[in-house]
């Protein structure tokens, strides 16, 4: 079984970013890497949801 750490970098490997950027995360407690994951997973599903309005080009 894996801990919840381990759970937690796994989610976090679907994102990167620019080296010497992103925080430490050697050093985040498993609360702040579960906040900063929360935070990248509402930003991914943000800026790529689907518009409801078929056919909108958003102009």
């Amino acid at each position: 079984m894996k801990t919840r750490r381990e759970l937690l970098m796994e989610r976090l490997s679907n994102y990167r970013t620019v080296p010497g950027h992103g925080p430490d995360i050697s050093r985040k407690s498993d609360d702040e890497l579960e906040d900063y994951v929360k935070l990248l997973e509402r930003m991914f599903e943000a800026a790529f949801k689907q518009d409801d309005d078929v056919g909108s080009d958003g102009i």
